[in-house]
């Protein structure tokens, strides 16, 4: 999937192609708004919608882990609960399981968008499906999106060594051990989970119009038009891309996208005097202070 590279800070080359990284802070930032358009648009669709945080109280915490004391996920929970709602309510879902930022302790939060809009999702009947501790229920808004898309990329520091490295690893102190281990423990029991049929936001494409649109524009200008939801500006997600284009178009939208830049830089070039070569060099230097201003900003 080629995409344009303009918000990536670390593009890599595959092939001819340079393409986003996919993990610097930018790319991370592109995923997350791609899924809060999803979920808005699904809101938008099947407005009857909720955000729930389902927790684990001190008698039914799950599996825990020698090494970190953090406990387990358990997807066999989640899993039942989700079935025996379905069994009552005619619904789709997008979820995450993590860990809070100080105690650590593992939590659900779970939107859930009923399709039968005339009736309401009973506190209740939550209760009585999610019986291992404190259930907190609100009606979703945008806010509640965006506060549930920023765990699909929550950053780990440490996480880039396994369990087994960082034991053996005679460099850190056992404090610095522990923190390293506790990152790769939340990292592997951290994940989302949704409804794929059909999947989230899929409704966009039934908008004949808003298709169209998309794919003659992405055709004619070489760059995927953005979308819009509640006067909100988004990137065109990944999903509907996939969707809505062949690879070889991707490949068209592409070259088309790369001769449009070529003649941008020419341009930019000439009014500063300088060749093309010139304005490489010129270019990557200014690439690199923006990504040491933006590491540092992210450190402060």
């Amino acid at each position: 999937l080629f995409r344009s590279k303009k918000m990536c800070v670390r593009p890599i080359q595959v092939g001819k192609y340079e393409v986003p990284c996919g993990r610097c802070y930018e790319c991370q930032s592109m995923r997350r708004s791609e899924w809060a358009f999803r979920m808005q648009y699904e809101t938008m669709v099947n407005p009857n919608a909720y955000f729930l945080t389902l927790t684990y109280d001190d008698n039914n915490l799950t599996e825990q882990n020698s090494l970190t004391g953090l406990h387990k996920a358990n997807r066999k929970h989640i899993q039942d609960f989700i079935r025996e709602l379905r069994r009552v309510h005619s619904l789709r879902y997008f979820g995450v399981h993590e860990y809070g930022s100080i105690t650590k302790r593992n939590h659900y939060h779970l939107i859930v968008w009923l399709i039968n809009k005339d009736i309401n999702l009973e506190l209740a009947l939550v209760q009585k499906l999610w019986k291992f501790g404190f259930i907190e229920k609100t009606q979703l808004n945008s806010a509640r999106i965006h506060y549930c898309t920023k765990y699909l990329n929550k950053p780990f520091r440490n996480a880039w060594k396994t369990e087994q490295e960082i034991i053996d690893d005679n460099f850190y102190t056992l404090e610095q051990k522990k923190d390293m281990l506790i990152d790769v423990f939340v990292k592997n029991n951290t994940f989302n989970f949704m409804s794929t049929r059909p999947a989230i936001g899929a409704q966009l494409l039934d908008d004949v119009d808003t298709c169209k649109y998309i794919v003659d524009t992405a055709l004619a200008t070489g760059n995927y038009p953005p979308v819009y939801i509640n006067g909100r500006q988004f990137p065109l997600p990944r999903f509907y891309v996939k969707k809505l284009f062949s690879p070889a178009e991707r490949n068209q939208i592409y070259e088309l996208n790369l001769v449009k830049r070529r003649e941008q830089e020419e341009l930019k070039a000439t009014k500063l005097d300088m060749n093309i070569g010139e304005f490489a060099e010129h270019r990557q230097i200014s690439d690199q202070l923006k990504l040491e201003r933006l590491t540092k900003s992210i450190t402060n």
